[in-house]
């Protein structure tokens, strides 16, 4: 979008801002392109986004704003956990670990798998993968996890659940929540979904949910450390007191990550900023303070 419409936007003499998702080296051929139009403003969905800005805009100005996200729903404990599970033919009194992203190789899938196949002698756990596939190398990811869960002997306590429309559903009817990255999240908006839905977070310190996952909320491991997160695990399916006390951190977490109502009004207030600027370097600072807003609404 940068590269396409930066230039456009810059011949409107209008306000440009970037939206950077993701870790940049600014050596894409895309990233070149889009460097070749400085925006007023860099906007970064997380600090560790942000690290990298320099890469594709230095001495351009970059702000993080993490994204708003819905967080009031919570956990409601139901009939619908019992029919849920039933669903996916899981024991009611089960400690539910699931796992809802892409089937992509970074996300952990297959650590995750290895670590719970070190946890055979508990019982009444099972692992809910949820996520579909649709690029061939997603397809491939699948198919590869299922053949590595049956090999680990783990086949009959794993559920691979496919495409969802009901992720808040399947994280309520849960107990915890694992996704252990191998490679670096740009932010992890799965992670506040969970933390949203009462869930104590288990994930690799790398990346993104270094902003999110904290000793209130979630158990931090070792990246591609399957003893530690093997270790973390068995930590929670057997200690119900401790699930509870960190899923019931996580609400108040996600709020004051990604409220809806702050992070909004901070996009204003980051798009407001860039307006008066603009508009003052166009000289248009002299006006009141009337006529100055009348100018930016039409801006």
């Amino acid at each position: 979008m940068q590269s396409l419409f930066g230039p456009v936007i810059r011949s409107a003499h209008l306000p440009l801002v970037a939206w950077l998702h993701s870790q940049t080296n600014g050596r894409h051929w895309l990233e070149r392109w889009a460097h070749r139009t400085a925006p007023d403003m860099v906007l970064c969905n997380s600090e560790f986004t942000a690290a990298t800005a320099a890469n594709l805009f230095p001495q351009v100005r970059t702000e993080v704003l993490y994204s708003p996200v819905g967080t009031t729903t919570g956990r409601s404990w139901d009939d619908g956990r019992a029919a849920t599970q039933a669903e996916f033919q899981t024991p009611e009194n089960a400690v539910v670990i699931i796992q809802a992203s892409r089937m992509e190789a970074w996300k952990g899938h297959a650590l995750n798998l290895e670590a719970l196949s070190t946890l055979k002698d508990l019982p009444d756990w099972v692992c809910w993968q949820v996520g579909g596939a649709e690029r061939q190398s997603e397809i491939q990811c699948l198919g590869g996890l299922k053949k590595k869960a049956d090999q680990l002997g783990i086949a009959e306590r794993v559920r691979f659940l496919g495409q969802r429309s009901d992720v808040e559903k399947l994280l309520t009817a849960s107990d915890i929540y694992c996704q252990p990255n191998t490679g670096a999240e740009p932010f992890g908006l799965t992670f506040i979904e969970a933390l949203t839905a009462r869930l104590p977070v288990v994930t690799t310190a790398i990346g993104g949910a270094l902003e999110i996952v904290n000793e209130d909320c979630g158990l931090l491991v070792p990246p591609d450390d399957a003893p530690a997160l093997a270790g973390a695990l068995r930590r929670l399916i057997l200690d119900r007191r401790l699930r509870e006390r960190l899923g019931s951190a996580g609400p108040a977490r996600a709020r004051e990550l990604c409220d809806t109502k702050t992070q909004m009004q901070r996009l204003y207030e980051c798009f407001s900023s860039v307006s008066r600027r603009r508009l003052q370097n166009a000289g248009v600072g002299q006006l009141g303070e009337g006529s100055s807003r009348r100018k930016q609404q039409c801006t």
